[in-house]
Formats: structure tokens, C-alpha cells, sequence
């Protein structure tokens, strides 16, 4: 029973070894996981100081993967290593670790967001975004719509934009986590920009730049005075744009070419168009060059300059013109519609890994009752040798107390016999004592016969031959076979090997011997052992039972 249920628990023990899966992980990564949000350049450090060669374990890769693309980002070093963090996502798409399932595919969308493959950061952002909000990771959610979101943005496709945007405030929100709401309703006033509802942009706007001085956020404050002047010069109303503005956005601590634009704009619209704003559209980088040759064609038309009109005015076209083409060329509806597609084959695979796992798990439940079956078979086969083998056993013992009771009768007949002839020499003795009257030579009668007797047994052969014969006759020629199987021993050994069979003490052997001390009977017979041990094993034990 011990067995069964030892086998039992080995069976338990490795079922429940081989669902478990490995979770723990190299303590310096946990350490620069904790303060990854609140302190990314110290876990930056932290990330620096360990060698990817030294992490022998998967899933240590896979977190140390995740966590230097995090870090990247949060310091906008913006990452593009896509082969670096999709160790992370291929890795955690096959572990349950659903937080870090999330995290992975959210960042492979920022890497690839950098990279320019919207198709397949829009892909990776969905999958991130679903996995959250079935396992109620809101503020997750919101950062994947908010990938979704921006990715819309820059490829112009306002109305998916705003409604990512919507989606992204909401769990966001659910979320409760600031200053990440401060920008989500920033995101949401710029998909409103991005569908001409600059009005409800500014008015969300406002909420916002009230929140910036709560929160004393210099960088939101800027954000959202840049997009305030936007949505105004995009409305036509460049008088509502106010100098204070106009200073917040060309801080040099945030200050972008955009910002330059929409300060000449301003000044050019509200008829404070000088030379200075040549010179410094001059100097301006390209990296707004759109908005650029639309100004200095804007200047051109003041100057009544028809050549620079035409000219700047081609630059415009041709350069909206290659964006518009850059734009059409990322087929995002049909990455959504691929995703979706993914989705169903995915939930497919599921379901017939679902159906693998409910045979395998049939098959080892069968396989365990088959074993505990076989177990117990063995089991009861196994008790039902022993009750046989205990009764062959109890057999065997009976015939041996047979055996026994035969041997005890014949030895029971010597005894007689000898005890007949010890009776008979009594009644000999005893009729000398009572018919001599001479009790000196009474004794010295006595002492003839005793003698007679001694010398009848050590030199004679009448007695000796008659025990010879009785054991022989009752022990199946035991004396006889003795003598054959060891023929060069003493006529002393011999009859010491005889009298031990009748069973007398080694006092009257030593004075049937005529030994002088006993301790010659004790070497007599420790040395007839060693001499019957040279026997064969079924001999040896005979012989030896009787020494």
C-alpha cells in the first residue's frame, strides 16, 4: 500500500513541477525594474553594468531586453534595436506573465514606431492594448491607444486619431495616474486639432494649462500653448495670439522649428512682416521645410514677388504632395484588418491547443489509473506470493514436526534400548550387593563390571557395534555414510562422533576416550569440524547438526 501511494504522489509532485513555470529572475534586473518609472538613468546604470553574455537564463534575456528599451525611451533616446525587444515579446507571448506580456509588445511598438514601420508597430500596439484591458491593466491600454493614436496622427487619419485618443484618455483615467492624464487630455486636444475642432481643442486646452500651473509643469505648459497657438492660426485668429505666448513657445529649452514658423506666421499675418523674419527664415533648419516655403511664399506674395510666389508655392505641392504619397504607402487598415485576422488564426491555435491539452490530459489520467491499476495488481499479486509462500511454509513445517516426531520416536527407541541395558546393569549391580555378603567384595564386583562396561565401549566392539547399528538403522545409515565420506580419521573420532550423535555429555565421552580432561574432547571436536567442513554443503549441514 506504501508503494501505491508513494507513486501516487511522484505523479502529483511531477504534474504539478511541469505546469509550474520559471518566474524568478537575476536581482539586478528586479532592482532596475523598481525604480524604471521613477528613476530611469539609475536603472540605466544598473542595466550598463551587466554583461548580456552573463545571463545564461531565458527569461533573464527576455527581462533584460525589455527593461534597456523601456529605459531608452523614458530617457527619449529613442530606441530602434526591433531585434533586442522581440526577445521580450516572442519570450513572455509563451510564459504567463501577462504585465510584462503588455510592457513588451507596447515598446516593439515604439521601437518600430521609430523605425517607420507603422504597419507593424500598429499591429504591436493592438495586441498590447488588448491583453490590458482584458487583465484590467488600464494605464497600459492607454499608453497602447495612445501609440495607436499617434501613429494616425502622423499618417493624417484625424478621425481614428480621435477616437484612439477618446479611448486612451478613458483608461487612462481608470488608471488614476498622473501626469499621465495631464497628457492624454493633451493628446485628445491634438486629434481635435488634427479634425478641425479647434475650439473644443482650446477649450480642453484651458483645463489643461490650469493643470500645469497645479502640477508646476513647465513642459506640459509649453505643449499646450504651442498647440492653443495652432489651433488660433489654423482658425484665422492671429490677433487672439498674445506676446506671452509667443515667449513661451520660443523658449530655447523647448523651442522646435515649428514654433519658429508659428512665430513669423503670427507676425506676418498681423502686419509686423520685416526683414528680421527673412533673416531668420533663412536661418531655420529644414526640419519643418513645409511650413517654411509656405511662409516664404506668404512673404513672396507681400513682396509682390510672383517668381517667388510660383516657386515657393511648386515647393509647397511638391513637398505635401511626397508626404501624401509617403502616407498612402503605409497600408494601416490593412495591418488592423491583418491584426484581426492574426486574432482569429491565434484564437484558433488556442482552441486546438485547448483540445491538445484536454487529450493529454485525458491520456495521463488514463495512464495514471492504468498505472494505479498495475500498482495494485502487483500489490495483491505480490501479497497473494507471500500468503503462498507462508502457507508452502506452514506445509513445510508440518512435514519437518513429522520429520521430528519420527526422529524423536527412533531417538525415543535408542533411549530405551539404552535405558534397558542401564537397567539391566542396575539389576546386575544391585543382585551382586544383594547376594554378597561381603560388602569389600561386593564392591570389588562392582567395580569388575563398571570396568567391563568402560572397556566394552572404548575397546570392544559388542556395544559399540550395537549403537553403530542403531543409528544406522534410524538414521538412515548416518554412521556408516560418516565413515565412508571421511575414512582416514581416528577410531577416536569415529566414536566421538558416535557418542555425540546418542546425544552423551562431553564428560562421559571423555571417559569413554579415556581422556584425562575434557578440554582433549573440546580440540577433538572442534578438529573433526574442520575436517567434515571440506564436505559438500548438503553433507556438512547433515554431519554438523550432531556436533
Amino acid at each position: 500500500m506504501r508503494l501505491l501511494l508513494y507513486s501516487i504522489i511522484i505523479l502529483l509532485s511531477l504534474s504539478v513541477f511541469g505546469s509550474c513555470g520559471c518566474h524568478d529572475y537575476d536581482e539586478r534586473l528586479l532592482r532596475a525594474e523598481s525604480i524604471i518609472f521613477d528613476s530611469p538613468d539609475s536603472s540605466l546604470l544598473i542595466l550598463d553594468s551587466i554583461s548580456p553574455d552573463e545571463l545564461t537564463r531565458e527569461n533573464d534575456r527576455a527581462l533584460y531586453a525589455l527593461l534597456l528599451t523601456e529605459t531608452l525611451e523614458k530617457l527619449h533616446l529613442n530606441p530602434t534595436d526591433d531585434s533586442l525587444i522581440s526577445i521580450a515579446a516572442d519570450y513572455y507571448d509563451n510564459h504567463t506573465d501577462v504585465e510584462r506580456q503588455v510592457r513588451a509588445h507596447y515598446y516593439r511598438g515604439i521601437v518600430q514606431c521609430n523605425n517607420t514601420y507603422y504597419t507593424n508597430a500598429i499591429v504591436n500596439f493592438f495586441q498590447s492594448r488588448d491583453i490590458a484591458i482584458k487583465n484590467g491593466l488600464y494605464f497600459w491600454a492607454g499608453m497602447s491607444n495612445r501609440g495607436i493614436a499617434d501613429i494616425y496622427n502622423t499618417t493624417y487619419n484625424a478621425a481614428e486619431e480621435l477616437s484612439f485618443a477618446k479611448q486612451e484618455l478613458e483608461n487612462i483615467i481608470k488608471s488614476g495616474r498622473q501626469p499621465y492624464i495631464n497628457y492624454a487630455l493633451l493628446d485628445l486636444a491634438v486629434a481635435l486639432c488634427s479634425t478641425s475642432k479647434w475650439n473644443e481643442s482650446n477649450e480642453i486646452l484651458k483645463e489643461i494649462l490650469d493643470s500645469a500651473n497645479i502640477y508646476n509643469d513647465a513642459y506640459l505648459q509649453y505643449c499646450a500653448t504651442q498647440l492653443n497657438i495652432q489651433n488660433l492660426i489654423l482658425s484665422k485668429r492671429y490677433d487672439e495670439v498674445s506676446g506671452s505666448m509667443l515667449s513661451i513657445i520660443m523658449n530655447p529649452k523647448f523651442s522646435e522649428a515649428s514654433d519658429t514658423c508659428f512665430y513669423c506666421h503670427v507676425l506676418i499675418e498681423t502686419g509686423r512682416f520685416n526683414d528680421t523674419i527673412i533673416q531668420i527664415l533663412e536661418n531655420l533648419s529644414n526640419e519643418d521645410i513645409i511650413y517654411k516655403n509656405f511662409l516664404n511664399y506668404k512673404i513672396a506674395e507681400i513682396k509682390g514677388d510672383f517668381k517667388g510666389v510660383v516657386e515657393n508655392g511648386e515647393l509647397v505641392y511638391n513637398n505635401l504632395n511626397a508626404e501624401f504619397r509617403s502616407c498612402m504607402s503605409h497600408t494601416l487598415s490593412t495591418s488592423v484588418t491583418g491584426f484581426y485576422d492574426l486574432k482569429v488564426k491565434h484564437s484558433e491555435a488556442e482552441l486546438e491547443i485547448s483540445r491538445f491539452r484536454n487529450y493529454l490530459s485525458m491520456s495521463i489520467a488514463i495512464a495514471i489509473v492504468t498505472l494505479v491499476v498495475y500498482i495494485a495488481f502487483i500489490i495483491y499479486r505480490h501479497q497473494r506470493q507471500r500468503i503462498e509462500e507462508k502457507v508452502l511454509l506452514a506445509e513445510q513445517l508440518q512435514e519437518d514436526l513429522n520429520k521430528s516426531r519420527e526422529s524423536n520416536t527412533s531417538n525415543l527407541d535408542i533411549v530405551r534400548k539404552v535405558m534397558t541395558e542401564k537397567y539391566r546393569l542396575i539389576d546386575e549391580l544391585s543382585s551382586i550387593v544383594l547376594y554378597t555378603s561381603d560388602t569389600r567384595a561386593a564392591r570389588r564386583k562392582i567395580a569388575d563390571t563398571v570396568t567391563e562396561i568402560i572397556n566394552d565401549l572404548t575397546i570392544g566392539r559388542g556395544k559399540i557395534a550395537q549403537f553403530e547399528d542403531e543409528v544406522n538403522e534410524n538414521y538412515d545409515n548416518l554412521f556408516s555414510d560418516f565413515k565412508i565420506d571421511l575414512p582416514n580419521l581416528k577410531d577416536a573420532d569415529y566414536r566421538l562422533f558416535l557418542f555425540s550423535v546418542l546425544g552423551l555429555s562431553n564428560s562421559v565421552i571423555s571417559l569413554f576416550l579415556k581422556e584425562d580432561k575434557i578440554e582433549a574432547v573440546y580440540n577433538r571436536r572442534r578438529r573433526l569440524k574442520m575436517k567434515i567442513k571440506s564436505l559438500s554443503s548438503e553433507k556438512r549441514d547433515l554431519y554438523m547438526r550432531f556436533l
